[in-house]
């Protein structure tokens, strides 16, 4: 996807997207779209309660807007619909911009996961638990 090579520090290749098709987890994929053109995307994989929160990202055009939020949120309403109570993640302790959206939705810190990333960063891992 164009967003996720355009505004992602960590960018899947395109065999890493193929590769969510092979693998035995459920995915949910939602976009938002403006005038016929996606502006934002958010990616899960979830298993009975539990969900991951692998990408949600927005062009950099239409950062600031309120799209991550509104993905969210819709994120959310479906992951309820799928029976899914616990949404976790993991984002590099340094990117205070996504820190600041996930606690502001009410993520709490788990732990840090040393060298989590390829180049040797951490990784804050957060969880929430939707009601």
């Amino acid at each position: 996807m164009a967003i996720d090579k355009n505004t992602m520090k960590y960018r899947w290749s395109e065999i890493d997207w193929v590769r969510i098709n092979k693998k035995n987890e459920q995915y949910h994929l939602a976009t938002i779209a403006q005038d016929s053109f996606i502006v934002g995307f958010s990616l899960y994989s979830y298993s009975f309660e539990q969900s991951h929160l692998l990408k949600i990202a927005v062009h950099k055009d239409c950062q600031r807007k309120n799209i991550a939020t509104e993905l969210f949120f819709r994120d959310c309403l479906r992951l309820k619909e799928l029976n899914v109570s616990n949404i976790y993640l993991e984002v590099e302790e340094s990117n205070e911009a996504a820190l600041s959206f996930y606690i502001k939705h009410g993520f709490r810190m788990l732990t840090v996961k040393k060298n989590f990333y390829s180049d040797g960063l951490n990784a804050n891992a957060m969880s929430l638990q939707l009601k």
